[in-house]
């Protein structure tokens, strides 16, 4: 393709997938050439219906796609087997004769092998590496090339390509110096056998250890002095045997892997982890790679800087993505294709989709709001500046900026909401650069300061009328909402703390530390149950599943982790009466 670099823009940024063969067309591809050959020919050649069900049912199950390269290998032969034997009719019992199809493959590529001697079986399988991809698809390599990958001369290299060649294994590109396997469906019998032929030398190089070591245990018994000398030989030459025990099923696992990612991805996913247990390393966390990918990538659509914030529609056939490089884009589930580009006023930290998924919400860092009309994507007009506040269930709550929560404007950094929308916990930095928690009421009077100074996060239970702030001096701290009085100090992460998420149920609390350490207590207790640290970087980002049983927590160290609490799920809390005054409903994201 790097013929059309300069006339097709981003040619390598696109992905196209050709399916396989379905049955239908796979019988139209078996049929359809011999009536052309039929028709161009005076040499008659009539093929049994009863081979080319035969032929399918064993190439791929009922139902299950077909690859075009092993279709053509297996008739290929069978055509062969019925011109030499003189017949002029493709008939199943050839089929049977030469074994099946899978047969065919792997005998076609165990004779050309076994054609060669010791020697230059090494040096094919040296040259096979290069080859065969990992994820099982040929690539083409020149003669010089091949040679000093394989560390061999040349002469010997070409005298192997020349037998593999006359034997259809590997075939010159266009009549170039450049080689690659004859077709992609021997890819995995190519794998097998060079797996099988690593794994048979060190298996006999184990059985030699072990030989020498029946050796020399006998000969300790000769002497007390040697026998021990001989005895601490012996174990450690046992568990030399047993990592390459290890190391060979390891490989094993790994190539049983590798030829069940186009089979199935899930099973290879479980053999990939098993060859991991067993032997950590570059190898097999390559393959485990290659399996999560090929068992979970279904789209992925790349982004001009970094993403900020990520909301699906309740229907699930949208995706709003907001980030640093431009609009909000919004975007079909399935296809990846961009619907709208949505103009966003500055980065964007959080988005929300309303219930009816008619409107999106998004929400600066500052907690100011923007709103779209869907699904026309046009921006949503406001008489009044507006928040977007947080709410313990993870959305977002549109708050018209009144009284005295309107006059802070960008001095606010965040905005949470209770569960029913009338009390709002702003964090609100003065101008000497103080950081304090505030509460107000809907109609933006200031109703208390949640002291101290310094405040980081700022959390609402959804079951209690119990508010949480986190310090960067490393304190947590529970308030009782309806009175402001402080009910506990949880003594948290030295460094400072971060982020804090009640459980659903209210009856948990997860707060996340700059020592990257991620805390969770036990609202009626105050106890620390669970300490949790897996990040390399401090945990800024938590969220709780809505039935309360994961835990995932965000880090700069660009990972996410899914922490499964067990032991305390269901200890639930009884719904603590809320505030007196009544107000409107305000539209919940």
């Amino acid at each position: 393709l790097d013929a059309f670099k300069a006339e097709i823009p981003s040619v390598f940024s696109n992905q196209v997938r050709l399916d396989h063969l379905d049955r239908r067309a796979a019988r139209s591809a078996i049929t359809g050439p011999i009536d052309r050959w039929n028709t161009l020919t005076a040499d008659r050649v009539a093929i049994e219906p009863g081979l080319v069900e035969a032929v399918l049912d064993e190439i791929a199950d009922e139902g299950e796609p077909i690859e075009a390269p092993y279709l053509q290998l297996v008739l290929e032969r069978i055509w062969n087997a019925e011109r030499v034997a003189g017949s002029s009719v493709l008939r199943l019992a050839a089929l049977r004769s030469l074994g099946g199809a899978e047969t065919i493959v792997h005998d076609h590529l165990e004779v050309a092998l076994a054609s060669l001697d010791g020697t230059e079986q090494d040096v094919a399988a040296s040259m096979f590496e290069h080859l065969v991809t990992p994820s099982g698809t040929k690539i083409a390599h020149r003669a010089p090339d091949l040679a000093e990958y394989a560390d061999v001369p040349e002469d010997v290299l070409r005298r192997v390509l020349a037998v593999l060649t006359r034997e259809r294994i590997v075939h010159s590109v266009d009549g170039s110096d450049r080689f690659e396997i004859f077709h992609d469906v021997l890819a995995e019998p190519i794998r097998a056998w060079r797996h099988d032929r690593r794994l048979e030398r060190e298996r006999a190089a184990a059985r030699r250890r072990q030989r020498r070591l029946y050796v020399f245990s006998a000969a300790s018994l000769l002497a007390l002095a040697i026998v021990a000398g001989l005895a601490v030989w012996a174990f450690s030459e046992r568990g030399s045997a047993q990592r390459q025990a290890r190391h060979a099923r390891a490989r094993e696992l790994e190539a049983s892997a590798l030829q069940q990612l186009t089979i199935d991805p899930h099973h290879s996913v479980k053999l990939a982890v098993s060859a991991l247990t067993r032997e950590p390393g570059d190898s097999s966390e390559t393959v485990l790679r290659l399996a999560l990918v090929a068992d979970r990538l279904r789209l992925v659509r790349h982004a001009a800087g970094a993403v900020t914030a990520v909301a699906i529609s309740p229907d699930g056939t949208l995706v709003a993505a907001a980030g640093t490089g431009g609009p909000v884009l919004l975007l079909d589930r399935v296809t990846g294709r961009v619907v709208h580009r949505l103009v966003a006023h500055g980065v964007l930290g959080w988005l929300a989709f309303a219930p009816d998924g008619q409107s999106l919400v998004g929400a600066s860092p500052h907690g100011l709001a923007q709103a779209w009309s869907l699904p026309s994507g046009a921006p949503r007009p406001s008489a009044a500046q507006q928040f977007a506040a947080r709410t313990p269930d993870g959305g977002l709550l549109l708050v018209p900026a009144r009284g005295k929560l309107a006059k802070l404007g960008k001095r606010v950094e965040l905005v949470s909401a209770d569960p029913e929308g009338r009390v709002l916990g702003a964090i609100v930095r003065d101008p000497d650069n103080h950081v304090h928690a505030w509460l107000f009421d809907r109609k933006g009077h200031r109703l208390r300061e949640l002291a101290p100074i310094g405040i980081t996060d700022i959390a609402f239970s959804p079951a209690k009328p119990l508010v949480v702030t986190t310090t960067a001096d490393g304190f947590t701290i529970v308030w009782n909402l309806r009175t402001g009085k402080r009910v506990r100090t949880l003594v948290d992460s030295k460094n400072g703390v971060l982020a804090a998420a009640f459980s659903p149920d209210g009856a948990l609390l997860a707060t996340g530390g700059k020592d990257s350490g991620v805390r969770v207590w036990t609202i009626a207790t105050g106890e620390r149950t669970f300490f949790l640290f897996a990040h390399s970087n401090p945990a800024d980002k938590l969220a709780w599943s809505p039935d309360g049983r994961v835990l995932a927590s965000g880090s700069p160290d660009q990972t996410i982790r899914l922490w499964r609490i067990q032991g305390l799920i269901g200890a639930g809390s009884d719904r603590s009466e809320q505030p007196t005054e009544e107000l409107e409903t305000p539209p919940h994201f």
